[in-house]
């Protein structure tokens, strides 16, 4: 019955509440607290009868014993509780016979304190009741998984990689523990938690499941929130931050790539060590496309387009050269889209190598790859939608330049743009050519061809070493005013940058034999000091 409408029907209310309260069933853990609902009210001196001694009785054990009741309140019918609510109040006014029962009571049984109701408890309390109970760990990667533990419960966030703003923490929270029941319970939703709403339905629909108190796990939830922000700032930072250089050599290895970078034969042993790796002839176009390779260190790179007809050995070439760049300083494409070079922001091209087997595989990508070879940058504005809000908004992406690009065809006639901004390599298709790779073909099936490949991977190892200590440093050319070059043609504007970018190239290969300078950019032009001899 509802306790308003027991109260209407059952009167005086206030004593007949007060014999609900104590005749209760006890569901908490442990004994039964032995706490009493002492009714304030002030009774006449009763008759003694044979129905109120009996009653007296009745009530004195229910006090004095704490027992579970082997019956709910719900089953007493209200003409009983009518009946012994003079008795019970008679009993709870009498001093003495109540400090004789609270004696009785603690020599039989010790009691456990009546807990505050949470309304009316102090925070300090709280405090100190949850400190000690509170086992918290720290927050634990696994994967793109993020635990932490706090009393009994689990909780599990996926997608804080994503969230990459100061005012988004958009997850996907799971939070799993052991119900009252014993049973494995576990709540699992989608929810930004900067929003108050979303965390709010979130706890109360998890304290259901898992028969919690929702104060309890809006406060864990609080905690967690604050711990994860921590988190997404500190991955912000990271992603902010240019990436640490990569130290993949040994002091002898250094010291070893040191060398050949001072040696004053640099250029042909280049040439030689292609020979020494199983390339022959096309002397030319190898040390075009190693310079090529290095002038991506450059505000303005070059860019190489190898054309041949089929099964001529561009590919071949082609790999052969980019087998001297490091690894992490090349990134080679079979095919291109047309949009995708405007989304490859998580792939940093600033200072590398891109390379595309086929320039029919670029087709769709060739604005893009004409724009960021010129301007050393793309920049696209596209329409999507808001993580937070679901609305639709525009996103800006950059990718950064300058980037080297590395292109192979088979078309007899290229494109006239992409041939302005291109230094064009034809391969050697004569038959003297053709009989030299023939001999080396046939020699890797011999002893000295094993051995080649074997002393081949040493040397490759010596030429990506000596590029990563090739540095982005401005390269000087004090004799540019004294050189020359055909003027007949407007598109010779263009090639005559490529042509200042070569020997650009050269100087920069060359740059641990050539003399430095710091000048500074802030000083007046007329105190500038003289230019490098």
């Amino acid at each position: 019955m509802d306790a308003n409408e027991y109260a209407l029907k059952v009167q005086p209310a206030a004593k007949s509440l007060g014999v609900l309260v104590n005749r209760a069933l006890w569901l908490g853990k442990g004994q039964r607290p032995a706490a009493r609902v002492a009714v304030p009210v002030v009774v006449p001196e009763p008759v003694q009868t044979e129905a109120t001694t009996a009653a007296k009785e009745e009530t004195s054990q229910v006090e004095a014993v704490p027992k579970l009741e082997t019956e709910p309140a719900e089953a007493v019918p209200v003409a009983s509780l009518a009946a012994v609510v003079a008795p019970v109040a008679v009993v709870a006014v009498e001093a003495e016979e109540r400090a004789a029962k609270e004696k009785t009571i603690e020599a039989e049984a010790e009691p456990e304190p009546e807990p505050m109701p949470a309304e009316e408890e102090p925070v300090s309390s709280l405090a100190a009741v949850a400190t000690p109970t509170l086992e918290e760990s720290e927050l634990e990667r696994r994967g793109d998984d993020v635990l932490w533990r706090v009393s009994n419960r689990e909780y599990r966030v996926r997608g804080l990689e994503k969230n990459m703003s100061d005012n988004m923490l958009h997850v996907t929270l799971r939070v799993m523990g052991v119900n009252k029941y014993g049973d494995m319970a576990l709540h699992t939703d989608t929810l930004e938690l900067n929003h108050a709403r979303p965390r709010v339905a979130f706890c109360k629909q998890a304290a259901d499941e898992l028969h919690v108190k929702e104060e309890t796990l809006r406060r864990e939830v609080g905690r967690l929130m604050f711990k994860l922000e921590g988190l997404r700032d500190e991955q912000i930072k990271s992603a902010l931050e240019p990436p640490e250089p990569v130290e993949t050599m040994t002091d002898e290895e250094r010291a070893e790539a040191l060398r050949l970078l001072r040696d004053p034969r640099l250029v042909e042993r280049i040439v030689e060590d292609f020979a020494r790796c199983g390339v022959v002839g096309e002397e030319t176009n190898k040390l075009m496309g190693y310079l090529g390779t290095v002038s991506r260190y450059l505000d303005k790179p070059l860019a190489i387009l190898m054309q041949s007809s089929s099964a001529a050995g561009k590919s071949s070439l082609m790999e052969a050269v980019l087998a001297f760049v490091p690894e992490e300083q090349r990134v080679q494409y079979s095919a291109m889209t047309g949009q995708s070079l405007y989304y490859m922001g998580d792939v940093n091209l600033k200072h590398k190598v891109l390379a595309i087997a086929e320039e029919e595989g670029a087709e769709r990508a060739a604005y893009a790859l004409k724009l960021l070879q010129s301007e050393g940058k793309l920049t696209i504005a596209s329409t999507g939608k808001d993580p937070v809000s679901g609305k639709h908004v525009t996103h800006e992406y950059h990718v950064e330049g300058p980037v080297m690009l590395f292109l192979t065809t088979t078309k007899p006639e290229i494109d006239e743009e992409l041939l302005n901004r291109c230094v064009v390599l034809t391969v050697d298709e004569e038959r003297e050519q053709t009989q030299a790779i023939h001999r080396i073909q046939r020699e890797a099936q011999t002893l000295e061809g094993l051995l080649r490949r074997k002393r081949q991977d040493g040397l490759l190892r010596l030429h990506q070493n000596a590029q990563r200590l090739l540095k982005p440093i401005n390269v000087v050319n004090p004799y540019a005013p004294l050189l020359t070059f055909h003027d007949g043609q407007t598109r010779t504007r263009r090639d005559h940058t490529k042509y200042l970018t070569l020997i650009q190239s050269i100087a920069l290969l060359h740059q641990h034999q050539r003399p430095t300078s710091t000048t500074d950019f802030n000083q007046p032009e007329d105190m500038a000091g003289p230019p490098l001899p």
